[in-house]
């Protein structure tokens, strides 16, 4: 979200890259209207109302705020459990940059949370202007929609284009904004010390859903403000993959099995879950795509290396036997013997009300990748 912009020196300084504890990266190979990838992500509208949902095409995330409103910003959370010392990073593409009065900023989101009409946390963004105001923000955002707090500003010595690398990372009280691996600026805060990594997109000054500016890879991690490598773009891979086991979530055990194709229109898939008041019946699997995540390095004892080990999916079924629900998932296959595998899954009632939102490993069983 655009600020009154504070100007200040520019300091540079080269971001470390090591190993990561939480971590988590994707080249967005689906179309998705919010972005999910499985229920890994929360959205502006969807989960907070008065903001924006992120979307994407294959390889390319953007907005969707109209560009008429102020401040409700296009924005994207990861979900499950992340330690406070974030960093994250992203890989911008930008068509048309702009200038006068229209605002195009591509967001990382650090300590955030998102939640029915409020959402909180560190924005640091970077604008795609051409005409020497370009900038980069760092902002707290207090809760309700337009309550936020401008911590401190940079205008950038340089413009931003297509395959610059943008980063933010939070430690301790810190938070520092970088440009192709170099530190522009950093700032002191003591606000938030929990919540989650995201991404956002700001639209202030033209109208419609803007894709000619978003960015084209993520990855985020908790690993002490270590700021991640992007993954390259995953190759959609043929095949299915099959399984199932009890996934513990909190207090409640859901018991999942499947048989799904690489290809939402090759064959029959099945899919079934059932936890202690709900169970969903796959229908008619509407979206799949099946690559491999180089961050997962299973094999079946050292005999396989298999063509991919991610499956993502969307369907619809039925809920108690009702018709008109619908499920997204990501599914890992992490090798032999198995207790690395993970499965993420949200399912929606036919009112679209989330009814069950759960993530974790699988126990007593397995998923398997076929070629």
């Amino acid at each position: 979200m655009r600020k009154v912009l504070v100007v200040g020196a520019v300091a540079l300084a080269l971001v470390a890259r090591t190993g990561a504890t939480a971590s988590y990266t994707t080249a967005f190979p689906l179309t998705e209207n919010p972005l999910s990838e499985g229920g890994v992500w929360a959205t502006g509208h969807a989960a907070g109302i008065d903001w924006s949902d992120v979307r994407t095409t294959p390889g390319l995330a953007f907005g969707t705020q109209s560009g008429l409103q102020n401040y409700n910003d296009s924005i994207a959370v990861l979900q499950g459990t992340w330690g406070p010392d974030q960093a994250a990073t992203a890989t911008v593409y930008t068509v048309n940059q702009t200038a006068g009065n229209v605002y195009e900023e591509a967001e990382i989101l650090l300590r955030f949370q998102i939640s029915p009409h409020t959402a909180r946390g560190y924005e640091i963004n970077f604008s795609m202007r051409n005409d020497g105001s370009q900038y980069t923000q760092i902002v707290r955002w207090n809760g309700s929609i337009g309550d936020f707090t401008l911590l401190d500003a940079r205008v950038l010595p340089f413009v931003l284009k297509t395959g610059d690398r943008v980063a933010a990372s939070a430690v301790g009280n810190t938070i520092t904004t970088y440009v192709n691996d170099a530190e522009i600026f950093h700032v002191t805060d003591s606000a938030f010390a929990d919540g989650n990594p995201g991404l956002g997109f700001y639209l202030q000054g033209a109208t419609g859903v803007n894709a000619d500016y978003g960015v084209s890879c993520y990855a985020a991690s908790d690993a002490g403000g270590v700021v991640p490598a992007c993954a390259p773009p995953p190759q959609p891979q043929d095949g299915r993959m099959t399984g199932g086991g009890v996934l513990v979530s909190s207090t409640r055990q859901i018991a999942i099995a499947f048989e799904l194709n690489c290809h939402a229109s090759t064959g029959h898939s099945n899919l079934e879950v059932v936890w202690n008041n709900g169970r969903f019946h796959l229908d008619n699997l509407t979206s799949a795509t099946c690559y491999l995540d180089p961050t997962i390095a299973g094999t079946d004892g050292g005999h396989r290396q298999p063509t991919f080990n991610t499956y993502v999916g969307k369907g619809t079924g039925r809920l108690n036997n009702s018709p008109g629900a619908s499920a997204s998932w990501t599914l890992t296959d992490g090798g032999e013997p198995g207790n690395n595998d993970t499965v993420t899954i949200q399912i929606r009632d036919r009112n679209n009300a989330v009814v069950l939102d759960a993530t974790g490993r699988l126990v007593d069983g397995h998923n398997d990748a076929h070629k």
